[in-house]
């Protein structure tokens, strides 16, 4: 998957003085999979970089493309098996459901796309330090 930006630039991030190395009104491509680190200060816009790339915000001058197709003219249903097969997010607020374990929570995505292994996803626990939350409600 390719996600390329050209001159993109949010209407609220229009005042802001942005640094020469930053994504806004620059164009920039990422070839996936990758890893990719967002770094910026508070309100420089990682969210709302991730909020645009997931189809959530539309407010910016610009264009983004993901496989060369405009994500503003991508269907409800075109974000649907994007959001099942391709991109997956871990918002800041965490919208997770609470009254679910952390596990069931992980299980959600992974029962629709069947992408990882619990064994897999256990490791992933792992890594991150936290296999003692696994039954934990949230």
């Amino acid at each position: 998957m390719k996600l390329e930006f050209k001159s993109v630039l949010p209407f609220p991030l229009q005042d802001y003085q942005h640094a020469e190395d930053s994504v806004w009104k620059k164009g920039f491509a990422l070839n996936f999979p990758s890893k990719v680190m967002l770094n910026a200060s508070s309100g420089k816009g990682k969210s709302t970089f991730v909020n645009t790339v997931y189809g959530v915000r539309f407010d910016y001058d610009g264009t983004v493309l993901l496989d060369d197709n405009d994500i503003r003219l991508f269907s409800l249903h075109d974000w649907i098996e994007l959001r099942k097969k391709s991109i997956s997010v871990v918002f800041q607020d965490l919208q997770l459901f609470g009254e679910l374990s952390a596990w069931e929570n992980l299980q959600i995505k992974n029962k629709l796309t069947g992408h990882k292994t619990d064994d897999e996803i256990m490791l992933m626990l792992e890594k991150l330090g936290i296999p003692d939350k696994k039954k934990s409600i949230l």
